[in-house]
């Protein structure tokens, strides 16, 4: 099996008309470290990319680089990787954006401001909605609503542009550990949330306590193994399959609530007409 271990360079040049203004380069989700030259000058790094994986440094959020140089003909980009924390995805695996500076940014700071806004709400939604609970603790599903509006402004400031490893001081295996875990556990809070604001029940429960225990298993896993297995296991599909059971039991729970209903309002409409029937002849002749 060929694994994606190791580093390497990617060179570019780009042949224009005379640069007229700022141009930039928007680089996102470079496995797990990389730096970048404009023309022979070091512009910017992540992480630390190295031949030898005992001075190398993983770390993967979104950067630009920009060129100001009016003038130019050329641009020579040179993308300098390393990567020793993902077996299976390995240098440039998304697109690079390049544009005038001023579109870059504008593109950028917006998908940014986007996402802070998104997590600053999710976050003041839950902030309230942990004060209900606070004052009524025997509802649970508040509770459950807390914690799912927690794991998903977590795993929107953790994914997109990785703005969790800006903000904190984490390295770059918590910052995938806690993407995933805040991804990993969103469907299920979505059923038992589901079950508590509806009057749907889990008769069988037996599956419910198998897969929580699998993933508390997993979870516990992931917390003490390195970025090589939370990433072995992306790429094998153990973390898709433990995310999309809860959905598949939320889906076959929505049929079944519908299928009900149509049941239930058929039912009712006999029993409208039997009456009507009775009623129609019954009277005397």
């Amino acid at each position: 099996m060929n694994l994606s271990y190791g580093y390497g360079t990617y060179r570019l040049r780009i042949l224009f008309d005379p640069l007229e203004q700022p141009v930039a380069f928007w680089l996102r989700g470079i496995q797990a470290s990389s730096a970048v030259q404009l023309n022979g000058v070091a512009e910017s790094s992540i992480g630390k990319p190295d031949v030898d994986k005992r001075y190398y440094k993983p770390s993967n959020p979104s950067y630009t680089s920009s060129y100001s140089r009016l003038g130019t003909r050329e641009i020579e980009l040179i993308i300098q990787v390393a990567n020793f924390d993902n077996p299976y995805n390995g240098g440039i695996v998304q697109s690079i954006r390049f544009g005038s500076q001023a579109a870059i940014d504008y593109t950028r700071w917006y998908s940014i401001g986007f996402q802070l806004v998104t997590f600053i709400t999710l976050m003041l939604h839950g902030l309230y909605i942990f004060i209900f609970y606070l004052f009524n603790p025997k509802e649970r599903t508040l509770a459950l609503v807390f914690l799912l509006t927690i794991a998903v402004a977590t795993a929107t400031i953790a994914g997109y542009d990785n703005l969790l490893l800006v903000w904190l001081p984490i390295n770059y295996t918590w910052a995938l550990k806690v993407k995933l875990l805040s991804q990993l556990w969103q469907p299920l809070l979505i059923l038992l949330v589901f079950r508590g604001l509806t009057s749907y029940k889990l008769n069988s429960v037996w599956w419910l306590n198998i897969y929580t225990t699998l993933l508390t298993l997993y979870t516990a896993s992931l917390l003490v193994a390195p970025a090589t297995f939370a990433n072995r296991s992306i790429d094998l599909g153990i973390f898709g399959l433990l995310y999309i059971l809860p959905f598949l039991r939320f889906v076959y729970a929505i049929i079944l609530i519908i299928l009900k209903e149509q049941n239930d309002t058929a039912g009712s409409s006999c029993c409208c007409l039997r009456q009507v029937s009775y009623r129609t002849y019954s009277g005397p002749y």
